[in-house]
C-alpha cells in the first residue's frame, strides 16, 4: 500500500468530519496484517491533527468552552480535567504544547527581574 492509497482510505474513513465506524470496519475487513497496521496509525495521526485537548484542574465552564472553540473552530476540542495542574491550563493541538500555569507565569518574572537588574 502506498502513501496515497493510505491517504484516501483515510478520507474515505470520515463522514462529515466524523469517523464512521462502518466505513472502517469494510476497509479493515478487506487489509492484511501489514496494510491494518499502516491504516490504524494512519487514523491515529489523523484524529491527532484533527483534535484539540485542552486540560484544566476544574470541570469546564460553558464560556471557556465557547471560546476556545472558537479559536479552533476547524477542529474537534476536547475537555480533560487534571487535578495535577494547580492553576493554569495546556492545550495540546497536534505536537503543539501551550501550558499556561501560575507558575510558569512567576518563573518567566523572576527571570525577566533577573535579566533587568543584573
Amino acid at each position: 500500500m502506498n502513501k496515497t492509497f493510505l491517504k484516501q482510505l483515510i478520507i474515505t474513513s470520515y463522514k462529515k468530519n466524523e469517523l464512521n465506524q462502518d466505513r472502517i470496519l469494510k476497509i479493515a475487513d478487506r487489509l492484511n496484517r501489514k496494510d491494518l497496521k499502516k491504516y490504524i496509525k494512519g487514523l491515529r495521526m489523523a484524529e491527532k491533527i484533527r483534535t484539540v485537548i485542552v486540560e484544566t484542574p476544574i470541570d469546564e465552564n460553558i464560556e471557556t468552552k465557547r471560546h476556545i472553540q472558537k479559536i479552533y473552530a476547524d477542529k474537534k476540542v476536547v475537555f480533560k480535567k487534571n487535578p495535577t495542574l494547580m492553576v493554569g491550563s495546556k492545550i495540546t493541538d497536534n505536537d503543539d504544547i501551550v501550558e499556561m500555569n501560575l507558575r510558569n507565569s512567576l518563573e518567566s518574572i523572576v527571570e525577566s527581574i533577573g535579566e533587568n537588574y543584573d
